[in-house]
This record gives structure tokens, sequence and C-alpha cells, in this order.
């Protein structure tokens, strides 16, 4: 992104400005420090291979103000092309942010080269009235967390083992009661 093209004023040209900048860092055809940005709305589901995440200041596209947003680039998994994709839907950060919270390892991150595939579900409307409608995304994530099993929400177990042991039978007392005895 040009300097220039950030400072910010009250007038109405720079504020072209600013929205030209965008289009120029977002796949337009001027200079830009990153690779193209991926179309949802044209070239559909992305499988795209890890790069890396970066940390941005770029225009807010309603007040033109400066920003903190997260661009990831990666790998186009079918042709090699180095495309980026600005994570400022909530719904694409939210899924990265999770994704890595997530994840048991260490340094919680994401593998370069995982396999990342982002699936556009067009525009939802919201669950309550007072939202706006949104674009929606399916976010796969080749080294995802699994989802949570059968005994993790049964027994609280993640180990693989039992989580629970069951109680022994009484050892005094004779014989345990039958089906007959039971009022239901």
């Amino acid at each position: 992104m040009t300097t220039a093209r950030l400072d910010r004023a009250a007038s109405a040209n720079k504020r072209k400005e600013l929205q030209v900048s965008i289009t120029q860092n977002k796949g337009g055809k001027g200079e830009s420090p990153f690779p193209r940005t991926w179309n949802f709305k044209t070239e559909g589901t992305l499988e795209g291979r890890h790069r890396e995440l970066r940390a941005v200041k770029a225009p807010d596209y309603n007040t033109g103000e400066l920003i903190d947003k997260v661009v990831w680039e990666s790998e186009h998994a079918k042709t090699g092309e180095t495309v980026s994709v600005w994570l400022d839907n909530k719904v694409l950060f939210n899924a990265f942010a999770d994704q890595v919270k997530a994840r048991k390892q260490k340094a919680k991150t994401l593998e370069l080269g995982e396999l990342i595939t982002i699936t556009p579900l067009g525009l939802v409307q919201p669950k309550t009235s007072s939202g706006k409608p949104h674009n929606a995304y399916d976010v796969i994530f080749e080294h995802g967390v699994p989802p949570v099993t059968a005994e993790e929400l049964l027994l609280g177990g993640s180990d693989g083992g039992t989580a629970k042991e069951e109680p022994d039978p009484p050892t005094s007392g004779g014989q345990l009661g039958t089906d007959d005895d039971l009022p239901f």
C-alpha cells in the first residue's frame, strides 16, 4: 500500500484515493504488496495451501480510517497461484481464530502447506431481527481439530480410554436386583 494514499484527510479527493487504494490492494491493477484477492462471488470455492497470515493496516471500507486487518495468503491447490483472502468478514476471521485457538500443539498455528478449503454459502439472514444479512462460509482445515466425540460429550474424557470407570458391583449383601423390582 502506498503511504501517500493512506494519508487521512477531510477532502473528497483524499476519500476517493483511499477507495482506489482498497481496490488496488484487493485485486486491482495497481501495485500491491499482496497477491491478488480471491473473489468468492466469481471464482467460488478456494482450496488453498497455507503460506502465511499477515497483520496489516488498511482503510476501513466505510470511514477510510486505518484499522488492523488480517490477510491470509495461500497457494491455490490446483493452479499453484498465490492468492490472498482478507479476513475482514467476521465469519471467516472467527473460523480461523477458533481453529487456531482449539489446536492442541504448543505453538497454536496453522501448518505451512496445510490445505484449507473455503466454500461461500451465500448471503444469510441473521437469526435476530436486529442483525444485518452477512456472507456465510464453510471453512475446512486439513489438520483441523477433530469434532467432539461421544465419549467426550457423555463421559468427559478425551484420552482414548474410558473416562469414568464403572463402579464395582456390591460385594456384600447378596444378589443384585432384577428388572422385576423396578417400578416402571
